[in-house]
């Protein structure tokens, strides 16, 4: 005989809320017990309590380019006084060596278009190697008249706290076609 119950009959069905709370319970458990296996390896370095003053390392493997706030244009320190001229001597140090890399540094009054106007000269002789002198102030070589002796700039006071300077970035030139005749 069937026996009928007063009380409706329920389908069974599984919980998912609590089988995620410990699903996520024993992913902590097993994140917190692998960070503990991780051995760390490191070495006691001891770093000098002052920072010396940076010296200016010679690039030879650069010519430098300077140019002014009045848009002179000076090549490893021979002043260039013809504008004319500059892309003549452009084409002697291709000539010479076609790998040659340069420095560009300006003076924070030069004009932007006449670093860009020296950046074409470049170009236009065939050069792709170029950097940029980011430093603030003026470039790294200063521009004197020939015939003079340069005064060296007084060096700004170094905090014994500072991190040493950053280097001059490169900026990679895209290659572009030698000019038709």
């Amino acid at each position: 005989m069937k026996i009928i119950s007063p009380l409706p009959r329920k389908r069974g069905r599984i919980e998912i809320i609590p089988l995620i709370d410990i699903m996520f319970f024993l992913l902590a458990a097993f994140m917190v017990v692998s960070i503990n296996k991780i051995k760390v390896k490191s070495l006691k370095v001891s770093l000098p309590t002052e920072v010396p003053v940076a010296q200016l390392e010679p690039k030879e493997d650069f010519v430098s380019i300077s140019i002014d706030a009045l848009g002179q244009v000076q090549i490893d320190k021979d002043l260039i006084r013809d504008p004319n001229a500059l892309l003549p001597k452009l084409q002697q140090f291709y000539a010479q060596n076609k790998d040659q890399k340069f420095l560009i540094s300006a003076d924070k009054d030069a004009r932007n278009g006449d670093v860009i106007a020296v950046l074409g000269k470049l170009r236009t002789a065939g050069f792709q190697k170029v950097a940029f002198n980011l430093k603030g102030g003026t470039g790294g070589v200063p521009l004197t008249p020939p015939g003079s002796t340069p005064t060296p700039a007084p060096a700004p006071p170094v905090a014994p706290t500072a991190p040493p300077a950053p280097a001059a970035a490169v900026a990679p030139v895209p290659p572009t076609p030698p000019p038709k005749p």
